[in-house]
């Protein structure tokens, strides 16, 4: 009985991190893949001009923040997350300065 306990301690020492890191793996995953798919919409809105859908994505935006300010606190986050957190970002800022550029643009009546 005791040889089974101590046999069931041991694999849970080794399951229970494996598992708690692979959720928390994938929350990361899952967090930069659905920013991408943000950063995605936003280049699209910008591409045709679409600024209300601009707008209605700034919900989704401040959603996506709170996430990444406790994701980046974990020990999942990485040095590589990062660097593709950094790209997407820069793409994002892209897509705002062209829309930016194009509602600021004189336009003829």
């Amino acid at each position: 009985m005791m040889k089974r306990a101590i046999a069931i301690l041991f694999i849970a020492g080794f399951l229970v991190p494996s598992v708690l890191f692979a959720d928390g793996r994938k929350d990361v995953d899952s967090f930069l893949k659905t920013y991408e798919e943000f950063v995605v919409s936003c280049e699209k809105a910008a591409k045709s001009n679409d600024v209300m859908a601009l707008v209605n994505m700034t919900s989704k935006g401040a959603e996506l923040d709170t996430k990444l300010a406790k994701l980046q606190k974990s020990k999942h986050w990485t040095q590589k997350d990062t660097e593709k957190m950094l790209a997407l970002t820069v793409r994002f800022t892209a897509a705002m300065q062209k829309m930016n550029s194009s509602t600021t643009s004189p336009q003829s009546f």
